[in-house]
């Protein structure tokens, strides 16, 4: 199904796309409160997303790659299959249950429960000013949540759980997930963007400590201006924030 104007959306879908566009006077707004979905696709530009279930699908769950994007009060659960169905392997892609992609520039991820994914809860992977705030993210499979080469990206009031072991990292070190991942990961054509990053006023609860991810070829590089402050860790093994090269 696509959207192109202003929606109320109820039923149950495969693929979603809302490739129209609001202006910064007037949104375009879909509640999908009434619907199921395998995956969300946000291409469009001023869009404002509230409710809907997606879960089942193959890689992420909510896609965006527009401009000036809203997703709020959805549940997104239960996929990124490619990874395992209830035990995850880690054999397919790296999907994330809601991914801001490169293209993404001005969004807001907001007061959304992201569970029991086997793959990343909610990636930010080139997007630009990328704020995820008040979510709770709980059992998913490597990191909860990861901010990866994005400039300006923002971490605020969220509350990330680790407890079941299906969603557990399943390679040496063995152990819960990632709470929060910084990355500098290497992207032709893109370099090194990861500067401006906040990580504040959040809870984590038995997972993988707060670290910096840098693939080998930018083992030179640093990130700039990064502050991770105000956070509250429960049951997180030492060092609870390990960012060394930022």
């Amino acid at each position: 199904k696509t959207i192109f104007v202003d929606s109320d959306l109820s039923g149950s879908f495969g693929v979603v796309t809302v490739s129209g566009s609001g202006t910064a006077d007037d949104w375009l707004d879909v509640d999908a409160s009434g619907a199921t979905m395998k995956q969300l696709r946000l291409s469009g530009n001023y869009i404002h997303v509230t409710g809907g279930d997606v879960s089942g699908g193959s890689s992420h769950g909510v896609l965006i790659t527009g401009k000036n994007i809203i997703v709020e009060g959805m549940k997104v659960h239960n996929g990124v299959t490619e990874n395992g169905i209830g035990k995850c392997s880690g054999s397919g892609g790296w999907g994330s249950a809601i991914k801001a992609q490169v293209g993404a520039e001005n969004v807001i991820i907001r007061g959304n429960d992201v569970y029991e994914n086997c793959g990343e809860g909610i990636g930010v992977t080139r997007g630009v000013n990328v704020s995820v705030e008040n979510n709770y993210v709980w059992d998913n499979f490597s990191v909860n949540i990861y901010l990866d080469n994005s400039p300006n990206s923002r971490a605020i009031n969220n509350r990330v759980a680790c407890a079941n072991p299906a969603y557990f990292r399943n390679w040496p070190p063995a152990g819960p997930a990632r709470g929060f991942l910084l990355g500098l990961e290497y992207y032709a054509g893109w370099g090194n963007q990861m500067h401006d990053v906040l990580v504040d006023g959040n809870i984590i609860e038995n997972c993988g400590a707060v670290r910096l991810y840098k693939d080998s070829q930018m083992s030179g590089q640093s990130i700039s201006n990064v502050t991770i402050s105000n956070n509250v860790f429960i049951g997180v093994p030492s060092p609870l924030v390990s960012v060394a090269g930022a």
